[in-house]
Formats: structure tokens, C-alpha cells, sequence
């Protein structure tokens, strides 16, 4: 009997020292958006380099106010708090911005870009007066042209549809 319950111990314990955080379920979490205080475009582009990017501590956007997520269309309908939110920045153009992050992870940065700008802006960006009309956050991704750097388009992001897929927040 003794030997039994050392082994069942020692098999338990076994067990649980296995497990590390690469078993973490990774639909877990949250997807904010948080304003930049500090980021560098990159040379070969004029999009931000997200590996740069240094944000306010609190979400601008919290995930509780990013209603549902459309991957077909890269929307975010939005909550009335996060509409106030973004009423209240400076509508001067495109001098806001922002970083996509899942568990405080940035997995892509861009511009609230608004739509009469007769300048074109390069990576990700939104327009900050259509999403307070219309409660929509559509981010828009566009590449540089003649530049041999590759950029992906992170906007689907597996981490940002799995949380959102987990919570029946993703959209078609």
C-alpha cells in the first residue's frame, strides 16, 4: 500500500513538472489597442516598426469595448466608450498612433489616418472620423511601393482570431 501511493505521487508529480507554458492555451487573453508614445518608421518604408514601438501603460481601447472582430473586412465594432474615446484625440490628420497587442505582446502598429488627408499613408491605419460615425474601427494595410522589403499583413493574426474566436467574437 505504501509503495502504491509513492508511486502514484511520484507519477503526479511528474505529471505536473512536464507541464510548461508552451501547453498555455493561446485563444486566453485580450486584444487592445493602446496609444504610442514612442516608435521609429522604418527606413526601407515609412511604416512603424512594431518591434519599436513603446505604449501607455492602460489600453486606450480595452477589449471588453472591441465588440466583434470581421476578419474579412479587419473591422472592429466598437463599443460607445471606445467611439468617446477616439472623439476625444486631436482630429488633426494622422498624428495618432496606435498598437494592436494580444497579453500586452505588440503584434502590429499604425496610424489613426483621417480619410480627407491628401496624403497616403504606408502600413496600418484607420480612419478615426468614419469609426466615430459608424462604431467600426477598419484598419487598412497598404505596402510600400518600389521597396524590396517584404511587409506581412498582420491584421489576422493568429493570436488576435483565436482570442476572439474563443470569446464568439470573430466575424466572416
Amino acid at each position: 500500500m505504501k509503495r502504491t501511493l509513492i508511486l502514484t505521487f511520484s507519477l503526479l508529480a511528474l505529471f505536473f513538472t512536464a507541464c510548461d507554458d508552451d501547453n498555455i492555451d493561446q485563444s486566453e487573453g485580450k486584444v487592445e489597442i493602446y496609444l504610442i508614445t514612442q516608435s521609429q518608421k522604418d527606413t526601407n518604408g515609412g511604416y512603424i516598426n512594431e518591434h519599436s514601438v513603446k505604449t501607455e501603460e492602460k489600453a486606450f481601447i480595452a477589449y471588453n469595448d472591441l465588440i466583434t472582430y470581421n476578419k474579412t473586412t479587419h473591422t472592429f465594432q466598437i463599443s460607445e466608450k471606445a467611439k468617446t474615446a477616439i472623439k476625444a484625440l486631436p482630429q488633426d490628420g494622422h498624428a495618432t498612433e496606435f498598437a494592436i497587442k494580444v497579453n500586452n505582446q505588440t503584434i502590429y502598429a499604425g496610424h489613426l489616418w483621417a480619410s480627407y488627408s491628401s496624403a497616403m499613408c504606408i502600413g496600418y491605419s484607420s480612419d478615426p472620423i468614419s469609426a466615430i460615425y459608424s462604431k467600426k474601427l477598419n484598419i487598412q494595410f497598404r505596402t510600400p511601393m518600389n521597396v524590396n522589403t517584404v511587409v506581412k499583413d498582420k491584421r489576422n493574426d493568429q493570436l488576435i482570431l483565436d482570442i476572439f474566436e474563443a470569446d464568439n467574437k470573430l466575424r466572416d
